[in-house]
């Protein structure tokens, strides 16, 4: 390793520390959920499609039993998709030792290393998945303490249902892109075992060499 890796490899060392506290490592990690047009595109198109059901939610006679089943559901793939996180970070910080973690490091994308951001973006996809637990919790705590034909005050029924309609898809949008999230995390991990490997391989040959000189 030359002077300059060296000399990069300490700065990013000094970049994991950088943020010491909950608020400063959320604000940095928010920059690693990025639209692109592509996903914004793909979001509006979704939103259509979402207000089919939505519209059928908001203006049926049971539209808040209705909400409370949707919002089970969804609690119960948020969960899963949470310990499929947990697990592929498990695996990933199984990968990231050696020749591994030093690649990972000396590798920049944008102002952060390789490991840094993979680091930000689980950091912010789990408290994305812990947020929506924890509302959804609340959410369905406040909808079993309401009549079931309980309306906003000052609004006629009608009213009522598009609110509720329009509600219940960006509900239904949050829960989708959170879903989506998880492609870029999984993608992540794929360059991770890709870094992997190439680490193993060049401490092959390079072994294989010094067998070869000696």
């Amino acid at each position: 390793m030359n002077q300059s890796q060296k000399h990069q490899l300490k700065e990013n060392l000094k970049d994991l520390l950088a943020e010491e506290t909950f608020n400063a490592v959320l604000k940095r990690s928010i920059g690693e959920i990025k639209f692109s047009k592509r996903r914004v595109f793909l979001l509006l198109i979704l939103l259509l499609i979402c207000s089919i059901p939505a519209i059928n939610i908001g203006f049926s006679d049971n539209t808040i039993e209705r909400i409370i089943r949707i919002i089970d559901r969804a609690n119960a793939l948020i969960v899963a998709l949470l310990a499929i996180l947990f697990t592929g970070y498990a695996l990933f910080q199984a990968l990231v030792s050696g020749n591994t973690l030093k690649q990972l490091l000396l590798h920049e994308e944008g102002k952060a290393s390789m490991f840094k951001k993979y680091n930000l973006f689980f950091f912010i996809l789990a408290i994305t998945y812990l947020s929506i637990i924890i509302i959804n919790f609340i959410l369905i705590l406040i909808f079993d303490n309401i009549p079931s034909d309980w309306q906003l005050p000052y609004f006629d029924t009608q009213t009522n249902s598009i609110i509720a309609s329009i509600l219940v898809s960006i509900y239904f949008l949050i829960i989708i892109n959170s879903m989506i999230e998880m492609k870029c995390f999984l993608y992540n991990l794929y360059q991770c075992f890709s870094v992997n490997a190439v680490a193993s391989t060049l401490n092959i040959i390079g072994k294989e060499e010094q067998y070869i000189e000696e």
